[in-house]
């Protein structure tokens, strides 16, 4: 079997980088595509996984427009020189139009309720649609639900081993370490929505850094003044510095929840928060924080700050994450290779609850 696989966010190559292994071991070869943004190309270096590349998306509504043509094209030709059987994405509107003109099955996962401009087009267009259960749409027969999120396909113990790491500068043992993260706000979803000011971020540090070591990793260009804050490191590393890290503070759900995962206290303050339902399913567990507003995050950050426990007790939480979710990457992997019989084995949950 030949898989198209479309990239378009550095997350993705983590939630996929175990996949391509394990198909391309079991026989199957998979063509990957990705969209030129941020480390993304950086990261598929990193790990040795050739792609083509299908450029830079565009930041405005006209511009998203006629990425959509492109994009969908560049893919319609690798299709065809590499003959290919069946498209893999995350959410990829490119993929489903380009299955569509190759009459081929188009598996999609998804997790972000409010990307409804990508609905639009490729739900109609998927043959099968992978979301974590805590998915608040619902998207008919073609809808598979799994257990846990997304974060399971690259983090649990099986695919992720924390190597120890030392960050710059911290030579004071009393002292805590938090990550800042920003994003870009450039992404369909991100539309007329925003996140912490520049203002607001210096007020952030000027609050917290008494407190504890700080360190800022942002998708969007800061002020001279705050780039002594860099988090500088290879991009591969992220998530061991993450599992190191007392707290992570910031705007992107996907870096919030991958921090909680690895047992680390994460604040998210996101506008659209209270529509993710993995945000829901994450809050159950004491080392996940939806913030209401910019007060909220300093009076969550300078409780947690002051305790000594942190890290012992999200281990124990860490335990129950991992006990309620499946292993995502051998569920992919199975559900593949065994298409299109996979379909109604999930369904009917048979091996689906013991085996991943």
């Amino acid at each position: 079997m030949r898989i198209l696989l479309d990239i378009g966010h550095p997350a993705h190559v983590h939630y996929f980088k175990h996949v391509i292994q394990g198909l391309n071991r079991s026989g199957c070869q998979v063509i990957v595509v990705a969209r030129e943004k941020e480390v993304t190309f950086e990261l598929l270096k990193a790990y040795n996984i050739p792609f083509f590349s299908k450029g830079k998306g565009k930041s405005n509504l006209f511009g998203k427009f006629f990425y959509l043509f492109y994009g969908t094209l560049r893919i319609i030709s690798i299709a065809k020189k590499n003959k290919i059987d069946l498209f893999l994405s995350f959410a990829s509107p490119y993929n489903a139009l380009a299955s569509v003109f190759y009459r081929k099955p188009n598996i999609t996962l998804d997790d972000t309720e409010h990307n409804i401009f990508n609905h639009q087009l490729y739900v109609p267009l998927s043959d099968v649609i992978l979301t974590p259960e805590s998915f608040k749409k619902d998207f008919g027969d073609k809808h598979i639900r799994f257990k846990g999120t997304m974060d399971s396909a690259y983090l649990n113990p099986t695919y992720f081993e924390h190597k120890d790491v030392q960050f710059a500068n911290t030579s004071h043992h009393d002292k805590k370490i938090i990550i800042l993260r920003f994003v870009s706000w450039n992404a369909t979803h991100d539309i007329n929505q925003k996140g912490f000011s520049v203002g607001q971020i210096r007020k952030l540090i000027e609050k917290l850094r008494e407190m504890a070591y700080i360190f800022i990793s942002s998708e969007k260009p800061l002020p001279e003044d705050l780039h002594k804050y860099n988090l500088k490191i290879a991009p591969e590393e992220m998530h061991h510095y993450l599992a190191k890290a007392d707290l992570l503070i910031g705007e992107s759900g996907s870096m919030a929840t991958e921090a909680a995962y690895l047992g680390t206290h994460s604040i998210v303050l996101n506008p659209a928060a209270y529509d993710f339902g993995v945000f829901d399913w994450f809050s159950k567990y004491k080392v996940f924080y939806i913030a209401n507003d910019y007060e909220d995050v300093i009076s969550t950050a300078t409780k947690l700050l002051s305790r000594d426990d942190l890290k012992t007790e999200a281990k124990a939480e860490v335990d129950k994450i991992r006990n309620d979710s499946i292993s995502l990457t051998d569920l992919i992997i199975w559900f593949i290779k065994n298409y299109p019989d996979s379909i109604d084995i999930v369904k009917n949950k048979q091996e689906y609850q013991i085996t991943f």
